[in-house]
């Protein structure tokens, strides 16, 4: 209903491409009413079956995982964010990040603004969609995205794709990773994100 009030409101102008939702059982019944493409966020317990859920129609379906929070508690453990890839990476689904993301690489940060705000490891944007993508094209095991995800650390960028110690990613395979698999992270900054891409050469 809010959806089409607002279209409503903004004519042609703007269209709603895509809905993001709470993965429920009810989810045939979203895909009945809506005729939008649907991001279905998605707790651990649920990975297999909203991933087989999606496949067959991973053109339009996909997961959301939420990766952040303002406190240590909220920020999902590396074998929760593992598995989430593993299930999707399996059935081929495409999927989104919310929170935690804004920094460009895996480290440890403070969670808010604040002077005494408390610290956690963070996985970073640019490490953790290398690391999917190296996974997504099987240059890596479950293992190694485990451990090198737990790592830190920052992935190299070049004309020929993108690189992580002694793996590679060509270019096709990143094309094709971020057309049907790793599609998009929410983010809280605006500044971070393009200040620390920045200061690692990847755009001026």
């Amino acid at each position: 209903v809010l959806v089409d009030e607002f279209h409503s409101r903004v004519g042609k102008s703007v269209r709603v491409d895509t809905v993001e939702t709470p993965w429920t059982g009810a989810a045939s019944e979203w895909i009945r009413l809506w005729n939008y493409r649907l991001f279905f966020e998605v707790t651990q317990a649920a990975f297999a079956e909203a991933s087989a859920f999606c496949a067959p129609q991973a053109a339009r379906l996909g997961l959301k995982l939420r990766t952040g929070s303002v406190k240590p508690e909220g920020i999902p453990p590396v074998a929760q964010v593992v598995d989430f890839l593993v299930a999707a990476h399996a059935a081929r689904v495409p999927y989104k990040f919310t929170a935690g993301l804004h920094h460009a690489c895996g480290g440890d940060y403070p969670l808010t603004y604040e002077a005494d705000a408390p610290r956690a490891r963070l996985f970073g944007f640019t490490s953790l969609f290398t690391l999917a993508c190296l996974h997504w094209a099987g240059h890596i095991s479950h293992s190694e995205l485990a451990t090198e995800l737990a790592s830190g650390g920052a992935p190299r960028a070049d004309a020929d794709g993108l690189g992580w110690n002694d793996w590679r990613c060509s270019v096709a395979e990143v094309q094709e990773y971020r057309q049907r698999g790793g599609r998009s992270f929410g983010s809280c900054s605006f500044g971070e994100p393009l200040q620390e891409l920045q200061e690692m050469g990847w755009i001026c």
